[in-house]
């Protein structure tokens, strides 16, 4: 047992995104699993998609939020007009399957800091936008294929 501990904590070290499935070491998904946990008290972590900052983007998002503030505090009914709107984004070229892929760290650690995938927007990709209203009304789903510039998005919520 001590042999097959170390076993997996050496191909951790070698290799942080290691399957339980496919370890290559010879040793059952369960095995695998509980030395994992157990004895080595590693943790597996889903690989996290983030959009890639640039430069100005902080300083504009906090600017957003003053005048949404500023705007809520000074417009009672503003929240009547405001639209809550999500969107998912689906490419259509062989980006990470980031349900597909752990890494394994020890727990009490927090994510892995290398183990996040950037990417830019609008890169060969689909996006379908949903929005909702404080009434209750479902807009859409809409398909936006280009970049969802201030045009296009008051084409879709008219």
């Amino acid at each position: 047992m001590a042999a097959n501990i170390e076993l997996v904590r050496q191909s951790l070290l070698e290799n942080g995104q290691r399957s339980s499935r496919q370890n290559g070491l010879g040793l059952s998904r369960r095995t695998f699993q509980r030395i994992v946990q157990l004895d080595i008290k590693f943790h597996p972590y889903v690989l996290i998609r983030r959009q890639k900052l640039r430069e100005g983007d902080p300083a504009q998002r906090l600017a957003f939020c003053h005048r949404l503030v500023n705007t809520v505090e000074g417009r009672p009914d503003f929240l009547d007009h405001l639209i809550v709107s999500d969107e998912a984004v689906f490419s259509l070229n062989s980006e990470v399957n980031t349900r597909n892929t752990r890494m394994y760290a020890a727990y009490g650690n927090g994510h892995p800091p290398d183990h996040y995938v950037e990417f830019l927007q609008g890169s060969n990709q689909i996006m379908v936008w949903v929005g909702l209203t404080r009434a209750g009304n479902v807009l859409g789903p809409h398909f936006v294929e280009r970049n969802l510039d201030t045009r296009e998005y008051l084409r879709i919520i008219r």
